[in-house]
């Protein structure tokens, strides 16, 4: 697909641009365009365009960039609204539409306590389970007295360590 886009030209901070006519896929840096249709200098606002050609790559299906499309309304070369060339913004959703959704998430929220409930045990079932809910916490509360011993254990040979750098240190202390 044709495109009539711009092509900078220039120094450094001296704007000014082609407009040609190439392929979509192609940069326009390639210079490999079709046709030159004209220029534009940003800094002073001029242009000179061939508005026989463009009015032709339009009627064959060149499609203008934005910027050019609005140079192109400017001149009166193209009868149409002035397009924004900034990238689209996502929507603003208003404060109605925050409310509904925020109303939806909670009656999700809802859905999913009740199915919780539905899954819990009934009460007998309760019963037989704290049979052996007990024996498991007796089985958890010795590790942890094990764990404990470890602990102090640790703590023991942390002192003796101590106590051996101490003791080192001290008969450095007489030796010098």
């Amino acid at each position: 697909m044709l495109r009539i886009r711009l092509s900078r030209v220039g120094r450094k901070h001296d704007p000014s641009y082609r407009m040609i006519v190439t392929e979509k896929g192609r940069g326009p840096q390639t210079g490999n365009y079709v046709e030159q249709v004209g220029t534009y200098d940003a800094r002073s606002d001029k242009h000179v365009l061939k508005g026989e050609r463009i009015s032709y790559w339009l009627s064959v299906g060149a499609q203008p960039s934005d910027t050019v499309h609005n140079l192109l309304v400017k001149t009166g070369i193209l009868d149409a609204p002035t397009v924004n060339p900034l990238p689209k913004k996502t929507p603003i959703v208003s404060e109605s539409e925050e409310e509904t959704e925020s109303e939806a998430e909670t009656s999700d929220d809802g859905e999913t306590e009740e199915s919780a409930s539905a899954d819990s045990p009934s009460p007998e079932a309760a019963d037989e389970q704290g049979a052996t809910a007990d024996e498991g916490e007796e089985a958890e509360a010795e590790p942890s007295k094990d764990v404990e011993a470890e602990e102090a254990d640790e703590t023991l040979d942390d002192d003796e360590s101590k106590e051996e750098e101490s003791a080192e240190n001290g008969d450095e202390e007489d030796e010098v």
